[in-house]
């Protein structure tokens, strides 16, 4: 039977590392629950399976991690309008920095460094760099999100799971393998951070155990004196700290193979039949030939992510009910365009003199759709046509051979015939 995962450094990276950290915080409180309802397991055993169920708690909360560490929920408005304040003034700094480049022939150690500071920040489709979280991980981990988005019109978010399943697994491994160190920063900031409170908070316990008498009948095991507890606390927090300030590197390169990815392998990303089905919906099956692969990434994106296509006459995201009620031809406008032909208005709509046939714009969305209607008919046609000539062609040859054998068994049969007669 296989196991639903594998033992390996990645695992102890992501899963093993946190859970023995926080494991060994929460220790003297899970030996009083226990104490308190009678259950008695050894310590070993206990503090193993502690490490596990912890260590798999905080695999399972990465998203709710990271948005913490990215600032992206669950922060306080007036810190984060402060903080974002901050990384703005950093910004601008580099900025200045950056646009002011000196001499070669001159000391540029600042300039370099500021230069790779710089592009941590994400960049707009203007290649300007903006503030887009309070803390220096979030916008380090936007600048490669966007990346895509910026140079392909790729939502990283969306395409890279499409793009992980078609890369070799030797890539792959290699890039979890890069992930998973990059994670495990985070998770043991994070689980040295709550470390840190709970330190705190068994020292607030041990500290008010003197003045309220219900508070000393709780036994915390292992636990020093509540100044030792304040010390290790206040340690913990500053140990979650330089974690997390010495993850910005490991973030910075992860992001490099990150955005080498989309740079190499995008092409890997076939959505053609999908395109196809865009093209039928929106009444112009000749969407494929007309937009860019950038603007094709974004309708696929836009449908299979939110099922919904975009008008660009109105500029509104429609749903296909809407599409199909928006493409419905009426009798009266269907009699308008045969009496003008498929050709001249195509024309007029490539042209856009659609006034000059008496039609309004108005107009146009339905007569896009009697066009694909007739040219998929023609098309539907011209295909049936061809399966019947293959056909043909195919019983005109098996006729041609049997004619063939049965000239050749007659020819046959009269020279026996006449060998037989001498």
């Amino acid at each position: 039977m296989k196991l639903p995962f594998d033992f390996s450094i990645k695992l102890i990276f992501r899963l093993v590392f946190p859970g023995f950290i926080l494991a060994a915080a929460l220790v003297p409180a899970v030996q009083a629950l226990l104490h308190v309802s009678g259950l008695n397991i050894k310590f070993e055993y206990l503090f193993a399976i502690e490490v596990v169920a912890l260590g798999w708690l905080v695999v399972v909360n990465d998203m709710t991690i990271y948005m913490i560490f990215e600032g992206r929920r669950y922060w306080l408005r007036p810190i984060r309008d402060l903080l974002i304040w901050c990384q703005k003034r950093r910004l601008g700094r580099l900025s200045e920095i950056v646009a002011n480049p000196p001499p070669r022939n001159t000391d540029r150690r600042r300039y370099s460094e500021a230069a790779v500071e710089y592009a941590l920040y994400p960049v707009n489709n203007g290649g300007e760099p903006y503030v887009a979280s309070p803390t220096r991980l979030g916008n380090i981990i936007k600048s490669f999100e966007e990346y895509p988005n910026v140079k392909y019109g790729l939502d990283s978010v969306f395409y890279w799971y499409r793009l992980w399943v078609v890369l070799d697994k030797d890539l792959r491994e290699e890039i979890d393998s890069a992930q998973a160190v990059v994670d495990s920063t985070v998770y043991i900031s994070f689980v040295s951070y709550v470390s840190g409170l709970v330190m705190l908070v068994y020292a607030g316990l041990g500290t008010a155990a003197g003045q309220f008498t219900w508070l000393s009948q709780i036994k915390l095991p292992y636990v020093p004196s509540p100044s030792a507890l304040c010390f290790m606390g206040l340690g913990c927090l500053i140990i979650g700290y330089v974690i997390y300030w010495l993850s910005f590197p490991a973030h910075a390169q992860f992001g490099e193979l990150f955005k080498s990815v989309f740079d190499q392998y995008r092409s890997k990303l076939v959505f053609d039949d999908v395109l196809d089905d865009i093209g039928c919906i929106m009444g112009d099956p000749t969407i494929t030939l007309k937009s860019s692969q950038r603007d094709k990434n974004e309708i696929v994106w836009r449908y299979l992510r939110w099922h919904l296509i975009r008008d660009e006459l109105s500029g509104r995201n429609l749903t296909v009910k809407q599409w199909e009620e928006l493409m419905t031809i009426s009798d009266d406008n269907r009699r308008q365009f045969e009496l003008i032909g498929e050709d001249q208005l195509a024309f007029a709509l490539a042209t856009g003199t659609l006034q000059s046939l008496g039609m309004t714009e108005d107009k146009k969305q339905e007569a896009l759709k009697w066009i694909a209607e007739r040219r998929k008919k023609r098309a539907e046609e011209d295909a049936l046509a061809a399966t019947e000539r293959k056909q043909t062609l195919q019983w005109a040859k098996i006729a041609g051979w049997w004619a063939i054998i049965g000239v050749g068994v007659s020819i046959a049969a009269i020279i026996v015939s006449i060998w037989l007669r001498k």
